[in-house]
């Protein structure tokens, strides 16, 4: 015969085992509310973490082989992107610094452009047709000739 304990303990695991088995879905399927910011008349219409992390990394400087594209930032103290860096580039804010410092030494490339609000930082993205940035949480973006496109996030191990 069970005990209350044993019962409890026994309906716990079962509850915790069902609940992982039918609410949870396969990462690389997962939309997160991060959400690419591009120019209404961008043709890009779908990117994956993958994609956004080696955007920001000067890794990927082209969507379609011709146009090159133009990745704007938030300040350095900006939580977004403090977020980014961590969630999506798998890095600190010192690594991410790092890195682009190497790669500017080697000429390898240039750092996304840092953008001091948010509101100059909408206006860049959407008089430019090649600039991208992110945001965390979906916008009314109003009259502003911009797109947001949410990001497909995977499993990415850290690099």
């Amino acid at each position: 015969m069970l005990t209350g304990k044993k019962l409890f303990t026994i309906l716990t695991i079962y509850t915790s085992f069902f609940s992982m088995l039918f609410f949870s879905q396969p990462a690389c399927s997962q939309q997160g509310n991060l959400y690419a910011v591009v120019n209404a008349d961008n043709k890009i219409s779908s990117l994956t973490q993958k994609d956004i992390a080696m955007i920001y990394l000067g890794k990927k400087i082209s969507m379609d082989g011709y146009s090159r594209i133009y990745p704007v930032d938030y300040s350095i103290k900006h939580p977004n992107r403090q977020k980014f860096i961590l969630e999506i580039l798998h890095k600190s804010e010192s690594q991410y610094n790092s890195y682009w410092a190497r790669r500017i030494f080697n000429g390898k490339g240039t750092p996304p452009t840092i953008i001091d609000d948010q509101n100059n930082y909408l206006d860049v993205i959407e008089n430019n047709l090649n600039a991208i940035g992110y945001i965390y949480k979906k916008i009314n973006i109003g009259n502003k000739k911009i797109k947001l496109i949410p990001v497909i996030m995977e499993d990415m191990e850290k690099k």
